[in-house]
């Protein structure tokens, strides 16, 4: 495999294409009325619509197909991941776990999902609070299959063997003695933010910030406007 190249930095501004569609990035602006290519335009990420400029993040995507058309979800089992918390009493005494069993790809095929182990953990999923630790373990890819963890961000540690990690954003090699953190897409919501004196401030100068927001996007909102490709 190739070598990876990174794109470095923390809170840094990034952006990539694929080199096979030049210009494939709206220049200017995140979401034109009509894309280059006639990509879909989605904001899989952002901050509160009340924060400052400056601390303003953002995550966009353009894909070939809008992420909304696929197959309707279907439950599966969830093996050794759990998140109730009272199945197992507190216990004050000085415990630890033997190592889990690697079983060889010829005996039985683990990928990630399926290898999960959750060992402890605590909050309640429905209140978006709280942590668990899971050990994983795998000897094959995962193929026709992939993850999302909506409940917060992921930190993986790899103890033996590499990882190649696919995300929305691109590939990560994690190897022994590296870290990775896979952020979980969660929305900040700016209606809690009007009461802070912060937040109603940001509120009074939202009518000029919509204004200075508004004036350079004007044209490409007319009601003229037509796709390039189609034809007079």
């Amino acid at each position: 495999m190739a070598e990876l190249k990174y794109i470095s930095g923390f809170g840094n501004e990034c952006s990539s294409e694929d080199p096979r569609c030049p210009g494939s990035l709206p220049e200017g602006q995140n979401n034109p009325q009509v894309c280059p290519y006639n990509l879909y335009a989605e904001q899989l990420s952002g901050s509160a619509f009340t924060c400052p400029r400056s601390t303003n993040k953002r995550s966009w995507l353009y894909r070939i197909l809008p992420s909304v058309s696929h197959k309707p979800f279907e439950s599966i089992d969830e093996g050794q991941v759990t998140h109730n918390w009272d199945e197992v009493d507190p216990d004050p005494n000085q415990l630890r776990w033997k190592p889990f069993e690697i079983p060889k790809a010829s005996q039985k095929k683990v990928d990630f999902v399926s290898g999960l182990h959750t060992l402890c953990g605590a909050g309640d999923i429905k209140s978006n609070n709280g942590l668990a630790i899971h050990i994983f373990l795998c000897n094959t890819s995962m193929e026709n299959r992939c993850f999302y963890n909506s409940d917060g961000d992921f930190l993986i540690v790899p103890q033996k063997g590499n990882l190649l990690i696919y995300t929305e954003f691109g590939k990560m090699l994690v190897q022994p003695n590296e870290i990775c953190v896979i952020q979980a897409f969660m929305f900040e919501s700016s209606l809690s933010l009007a009461v802070t004196k912060w937040g109603l401030k940001a509120s009074r100068c939202l009518d000029e910030n919509y204004h200075k927001c508004w004036e350079p996007l004007k044209s490409h909102f007319t009601p003229n406007s037509r796709n390039p490709a189609e034809p007079n």
